[in-house]
């Protein structure tokens, strides 16, 4: 996952991307948490400040993937979500808050033990309710 962040600190243009990417996964193998990762690398390639943009992304690509998952089997007249849109917005509000909560952490790492460090500290402070 940290290669996909040095991509976005890097500024590799979103043409040179899809390329750069493919051999990230083919250095290090492909799972889930890198398919995320690689989300991330491809939506923050196309804004300003990449770096700046990528572990917000990230966190926000896992947690639509995991209200996507676990939120699809309560959408019903008895559930919060009563119809699949509410499921939708749902999934919206959430990504939103945490894109909001780990940016607000300005991460910045320099070495795969600064991520895993920076890592952690996003997953603190989304444990948080406020």
């Amino acid at each position: 996952m940290f290669a996909c962040y040095e991509l976005a600190r890097e500024k590799v243009p979103p043409d040179r991307i899809q390329a750069a990417l493919s051999k990230v996964a083919s250095d290090y193998g492909n799972s889930m948490a890198l398919e995320y990762a690689k989300r991330a690398t491809l939506i923050a390639s196309q804004r300003e400040n990449p770096a700046e943009q990528w572990p917000k992304l990230f966190f926000r690509e896992l947690t639509g993937y995991f209200v996507s998952r676990d939120a699809s089997g309560y959408v019903g007249p008895t559930s919060r979500s009563k119809t699949v849109g509410d499921l939708i917005a749902l999934k919206r509000s959430v990504g939103n808050d945490v894109e909001q909560k780990v940016g607000n952490l300005r991460l910045a790492p320099r070495t795969v033990s600064d991520w895993s460090r920076d890592a952690n500290i996003a997953l603190t402070a989304l444990r948080k309710n406020k």
